[in-house]
């Protein structure tokens, strides 16, 4: 049998600790992890929502959170930041949907002002597709899907603090007469990158992830107006007054 060295005892007897200690460290963030998430689904359910998670340590990293509200279903997804870096939102776009409303074909587009630089009508179609395709990522859409959003070349004017832009120019002014406008013009969500109503209905990205309720509760009350708009969009023009006889 061949002797060990007390220097190899050592070094190994030390990196046995140090994998122990790791184990514990890792152990004891993933639980309090678990139990932050926990709080979260406590918090959303005194809301009515609920809220879907994957126990940290899954590798799913993705909180899902729903419900109704004004007969609007919708679902807000947003990154779960890692259990050893709880803070670590930004780069991981959040997303609100609703499948309440959708387009044939098409899509209705709002963008921040900061935007415009991507969106200049003209410029080849080639183009606007590799711009917008970091926002479609946002969506949760796919390659397929950046056609689809960047027919929405059409300009149109808006409350300030956006840019505006459309495949079908009746329809925009229909979604903004009915009740969109005066939900951008009293409205200003953090870090937007864009809002879209299209074949995968109403989405909402925003560019960080966030399970802050009341940050999340506002960008519900935005989607759920701009649906309702959209309803009342879809239903065509109201019929004018009768003047009085």
């Amino acid at each position: 049998m061949i002797a060990m060295s007390p220097v190899v005892l050592f070094a190994a007897g030390t990196l046995a600790l140090l994998l122990i200690a790791l184990a514990v460290v890792r152990f004891r963030s993933i639980r309090r992890a678990n139990e932050r998430a926990e709080e979260y689904r406590k918090q959303a359910a005194l809301r009515g929502w609920t809220l879907e998670y994957d126990r940290f340590g899954s590798g799913t990293p993705w909180f899902r959170y729903s419900g109704v509200t004004e007969e609007v279903s919708w679902t807000f997804h947003t990154y779960r930041p890692p259990a050893r870096l709880p803070a670590a939102t930004a780069g991981h776009p959040s997303r609100w949907e609703t499948t309440s409303v959708r387009l044939d074909e098409g899509a209705l587009a709002v963008f921040p002002g900061s935007a415009e630089h991507r969106l200049r009508p003209g410029a080849p179609r080639f183009v606007t597709e590799l711009a917008l395709r970091p926002i479609v990522n946002a969506l949760g859409g796919d390659a397929e899907d950046a056609p689809v959003l960047a027919s929405a070349t059409r300009p149109l004017a808006g409350p300030k603090g956006y840019t505006y832009r459309t495949s079908d120019m009746r329809r925009m002014a229909g979604w903004l007469t009915e009740g969109a406008s005066h939900a951008f013009s009293t409205m200003q969500i953090p870090d937007l990158i864009a809002i879209v109503l299209w074949h995968r209905g109403l989405q909402i990205a925003t560019a960080r992830a966030t399970n802050d309720l009341e940050q999340i509760a506002r960008i519900v009350d935005l989607g759920v107006r701009l649906t309702k708009a959209a309803e009342l969009m879809a239903k065509g023009p109201r019929p004018a007054p009768r003047p009085p006889e």
